[in-house]
């Protein structure tokens, strides 16, 4: 008789325990549940080229670690994302892949700043002795948002559940919605040019020199330039006469920036002697002659949009056009030397180019 009860009791439970393990899922917790986000990405509106690659960062409102996707795919990246606030960051490449430049605190949307590194390989002269020189800052685009995913966004857009009892189990379900948001990155850096105006062209040789108070970086996620300044070097100059008979003419150069400190963007801001240029003309007959100006009131922006908002303008269209030129400053006047064995300057018959055109100065 109490084998028989025994024997029941026991089947009982069997059944019992068949018929639970048919549906797990009221047993298990739901630990996440995301919804699908892609973000588009144009980097030809204002930037002007699509990079080989780019990095995704999603800093949550919460404090918690940043989500961080590279890809190749640069056109634009799907994510899924939990219920709450995210800043987002967009930029070219990755941090290591830069050589121009330095990425510091970049756990944090709000610190997280591009330095400018040191140009390494530049030397000194004597004429130069104790100049730390900067490297000209390679292209960098960035695009910047928030996002906020409410709960109702996760209800209707689940890319998945993640359920967990014992071990982890993804449920992915299709056709869910999807949210969208479109990204324009915007240029951090631009283009320095200079033209300076001589007389007694036809005595240089060569011309080196560099520029004082120029930004030597700037915030990701505000735009901003800092308010720190670097020495750039400009080392690759171009000459044309403007009146070969009046022995006068001009060079030029180009380099690439962050810009000027933050808190020299006005003009009125700015003191003189916040940026110098110095220029080492070498003349024909083999000495050096050196001369600096005072130029931080002659250096504009050149607005490209004014639609945009103020840090969006500078930070895309920041062009500097610097012209030294009489009346403004002094220009340079070389003297009149006699060429030494290496021969004479900018004479038609040793350098075959007529008025007007332009050939490459020697450093």
């Amino acid at each position: 008789m109490n084998r028989h009860l025994s024997f029941g009791w026991a089947w009982a439970m069997l059944v019992t325990l068949l018929l639970t393990a048919c549906d797990r899922r009221p047993l298990e917790v739901i630990v996440e549940r995301n919804t699908h986000v892609r973000i588009n990405v144009d980097w030809t509106s204002h930037f002007g080229q699509r990079p080989s690659g780019m990095t995704v960062r999603l800093y949550p409102a919460d404090g918690s670690a940043p989500i961080t996707n590279v890809t190749n795919d640069v056109d634009g990246i799907d994510v899924g994302l939990t219920a709450g606030t995210y800043y987002l960051m967009v930029f070219n490449q990755t941090e290591d892949e830069f050589g121009s430049m330095t990425f510091s605190d970049m756990q944090q949307h709000t610190a997280a700043v591009a330095h400018a590194a040191r140009a390494t390989l530049h030397g000194n002269s004597t004429w130069d002795q104790g100049v730390a020189y900067y490297a000209d800052p390679e292209p960098i685009g960035v695009a910047v948002d928030t996002i906020t995913i409410t709960q109702d966004m996760v209800d209707k857009g689940i890319s998945f559940e993640r359920y967990k009892k014992g071990m982890t189990t993804n449920h992915y379900y299709e056709g869910a919605d999807t949210y969208t948001y479109d990204e324009v990155v915007l240029p951090m850096t631009s283009r320095l040019n200079i033209t300076v105006h001589i007389k007694g062209i036809g005595n240089m040789r060569s011309v080196a020199g560099y520029i004082t108070g120029m930004a030597d970086g700037f915030t990701l996620y505000s735009g901003l330039r800092l308010n720190t300044a670097c020495v750039l070097p400009l080392d690759t100059w171009k000459g044309a006469y403007e009146d070969k008979e009046a022995n006068t003419g001009v060079i030029t150069t180009s380099t690439a920036t962050f810009g000027l400190p933050y808190d020299k963007v006005v003009l009125d801001h700015r003191d003189p002697k916040d940026n110098r240029i110095v220029l080492c003309f070498t003349l024909v007959d083999g000495t050096t002659r050196l001369f600096a100006y005072d130029v931080a009131r002659y250096i504009h922006y050149r607005q490209v949009d004014e639609t945009l908002p103020l840090r969006d303008r500078y930070a895309m269209s920041l062009e500097l056009d610097l012209v030294l030129q009489a009346p403004l400053i002094d220009e340079p006047v070389l003297p009149d030397v006699k060429p030494d064995r290496q021969g004479d300057g900018f004479d038609a018959e040793v350098q075959p180019w007529d008025d007007g055109g332009t050939i490459d100065v020697g450093v």
